[in-house]
């Protein structure tokens, strides 16, 4: 110990509190990842050891750390110029820890979001040593799919994988002795996700991810997850073609392939979360977006809870699809992004959807034209309104779920007598009685400065009104933005 501190070239006022530090942690039974980080942090930034000398440090004190998930980022970072450093810790870490970690990280959303470097072998070979892994993530590096399978015959433990996936390394999905291969090196893993190598909009490279997501529902029945992060990737195609039973849990749908996945829903007795993109739709009934559509065969998923909508904006379409799976949704959600927008009924969806517990809406609008107070299954409400979409609301109908605890409404856009009326109604009726939280942001953008003052005060007394002989714990918050932005 003593020619390692001697080595490390420590000086001056630094030298006696890094020393006893350093005696401090290597006579501890135990070492806090946070707490020997801090310590090597402080030495790397102020430049009193060299990437060498942390190297010996970390061999006295790595066997004294008993987490089991390591992020090897959290080490790079410390010599982020020295790529040979990160290699020598993972050899470290193999070396002393290859049966006790069962989660490794490689973090690295915001490097090389052009083109990210491929994970090199001799980096490969170390994972692969830590022979217990169950959970793996690489962001800072891409990998062909061919090194995933190699990597996932060496991991037998390996439950849950999320990688970058290199969209030029080879995927010949025809080849049956490729296919076979496939499935057997993965058939343990139940949880896939992978990650694009760099900002979608490539189509060759979002074709690519399309092609691996089918393929990989196709080959892997065992899976729970298969997803491709930040693409919504149709798999109506791996719908249609599957023959064994499956497991997923989660499907993304393109809506305009509904009689397709209909007319199988039998292999996939397991799904649990449906989405459904009706962008396509949309564009291709450009005459007419509102027309329902027809389907020969009802969609029965028996255990589905969750169902998201993205850009559906025909109300005869949502009836169609809620009749079919309505009944047993307890979360349901609708995301808006292009110029095709619509006023969700939560009136339908009441009468559809007797034990939904929660609806979200995002970049859109709603109308209630009855009362909310026999939904009495409604927990949670959160919409964040597309500009122009909130005017003329019936607030008290909307919020008038007698069991209500969550509410949160964005860009919003009412008069002072809307909120006056509003006021009215819980002072002297049971609205919001079981509210624990509530948040009202008003889009104040085409106020003038007295309104927004006004808007304001009036927001004062509504804080008031819902906190009156409630518990102590609820929150209320009240804002007027002078500027809408939905990711606030």
């Amino acid at each position: 110990m003593g020619e390692l501190l001697n080595d490390s070239g420590l000086n001056g006022a630094f030298d006696e509190y890094h020393s006893e530090t350093f005696r401090n942690l290597i006579s501890s039974r135990e070492i806090p990842h946070v707490a020997m980080m801090d310590y090597l942090y402080n030495l790397s930034e102020k430049g009193m050891a060299s990437s060498k000398t942390i190297i010996g440090f970390l061999e006295n004190l790595i066997d004294k750390k008993t987490n089991t998930e390591i992020n090897l980022s959290d080490y790079a970072e410390l010599f982020p110029f020295e790529p040979d450093f990160e290699l020598k810790v993972m050899q470290l870490i193999a070396f002393h820890k290859p049966t006790q970690i069962t989660a490794f990280h490689i973090d690295g959303e915001d490097y090389f979001k052009g083109n990210p470097p491929k994970l090199e072998r001799p980096l490969w070979t170390e994972i692969t040593k830590l022979e217990k892994l169950r959970l793996i993530t690489i962001q800072k590096y891409k990998v062909s799919v061919q090194d995933l399978m190699a990597m996932c015959r060496k991991l037998t433990n390996l439950s849950h994988i999320r990688v970058k996936i290199d969209s030029e390394s080879p995927l010949p999905t025809d080849d049956q002795e490729f296919a076979q291969e496939f499935s057997k090196s993965l058939r343990h893993i139940r949880n896939i996700f992978y990650f694009l190598p760099g900002k979608n909009g490539n189509r060759e490279v979002e074709r690519f991810f399309k092609t691996l997501t089918t393929f990989s529902i196709k080959r892997l029945p065992n899976a729970y997850r298969i997803d491709t992060l930040e693409l919504l990737c149709d798999m109506s195609q791996a719908c249609g073609d599957m023959e064994e039973t499956s497991q997923l849990r989660q499907l993304v749908l393109n809506a305009i392939h509904l009689q397709t996945v209909a007319s199988n829903c039998q292999k996939f007795p397991s799904i649990t979360s449906l989405e459904m993109n009706w962008d396509e739709w949309n564009r291709t009934q450009v005459n007419d977006p509102l027309k329902r559509m027809e389907l020969a065969h009802p969609l029965e998923f028996p255990a589905l809870t969750c169902l998201t909508f993205h850009e559906l904006v025909s109300a005869d379409n949502l009836e169609l699809v809620l009749r079919s799976i309505g009944q047993k949704l307890s979360l349901l959600y609708f995301h808006f992004q292009t110029k095709h927008a619509m006023n969700v009924d939560l009136n339908l969806i009441q009468k559809l959807c007797p034990k939904l517990k929660c609806i979200g809406i995002k970049m859109g609008g709603v109308e209630a034209s009855q009362s909310l107070y026999t939904f009495s299954s409604l927990r949670e409400l959160d919409i964040t309104f597309k500009p122009g979409m909130s005017k003329e609301l019936h607030l008290t109908n909307i919020l008038a779920a007698q069991n209500l605890t969550t509410v949160r409404l964005r860009g919003l856009q009412i008069t002072v007598q809307e909120l006056k009326d509003l006021i009215s109604s819980i002072q002297n009726t049971n609205l919001l009685e079981n509210v624990e939280f509530i948040a009202l942001e008003l889009d104040g953008g085409n106020m003038n400065r007295e309104m927004r003052d006004l808007m304001k005060s009036e927001g004062e007394c509504f804080k008031a009104a819902v906190r009156k002989n409630k518990a102590s714990f609820i929150v209320v918050n009240f804002r007027v933005n002078s500027s809408f932005s939905p990711t606030e």
